[in-house]
């Protein structure tokens, strides 16, 4: 009678035993997931308009995803396809510590060919292509500030001169 006790404590620890495992190696993932330091930082390619997505999580190694999007599609004929990406980080989110509150930073991407193709669809592809061609020259100097200033001074100007409609007659 003892024995048969025993056994069946035995018995029903060991379950407890492999339910409490379980519960915890599906739990856990989740829970680091939730609570554990990370990193993810986006960046925009200022010569094909690539978006990059680099993460840093606990324990794992980094792991990078590249979007294609409109505009990058866009300017993809007019770029050489073995051009070497020029990264311009666009925005960080980022945990410090384990429960930390996790921080947003957004600003610092130049924008560039998102702006030109709005010009080329809003403007016309004539307005555009001379900013463009002067665009990929910058981009191939390195001097990000310059191309940063273009951007804000040349292109959303041009962006921003749209043709007023007439005025109606009442």
């Amino acid at each position: 009678m003892t024995t048969f006790r025993l056994t069946k404590l035995l018995c029903v620890f060991s379950i407890l035993a492999v339910a409490l495992v379980a519960a915890a190696a599906i739990g856990f993932p989740s829970a680091i997931d939730q609570y554990a330091p990370f990193e993810s930082t986006t960046s925009e390619c200022l010569i094909c308009g690539r978006m990059r997505t680099v993460e840093r999580r606990w324990m794992q190694s980094p792991a990078e995803s590249i979007y294609v999007g409109d505009d990058s599609l866009w300017m993809q004929p007019q770029v050489d396809s073995e051009h070497d990406h020029w990264w311009a980080a666009c925005s960080t989110e980022e945990r410090p510590g384990w429960f930390d509150y996790s921080m947003i930073g957004c600003g610092g991407g130049v924008g560039g060919v998102s702006t030109l193709h709005h010009v080329a669809t809003n403007r016309g592809a004539d307005v555009a292509q001379p900013l463009v061609n002067e665009y990929l020259q910058l981009t191939q100097g390195g001097d990000l500030k310059s191309v940063r200033n273009f951007v804000q001074y040349r292109v959303m100007p041009a962006l921003q001169d749209r043709p007023r409609a007439p005025a109606v007659a009442q």
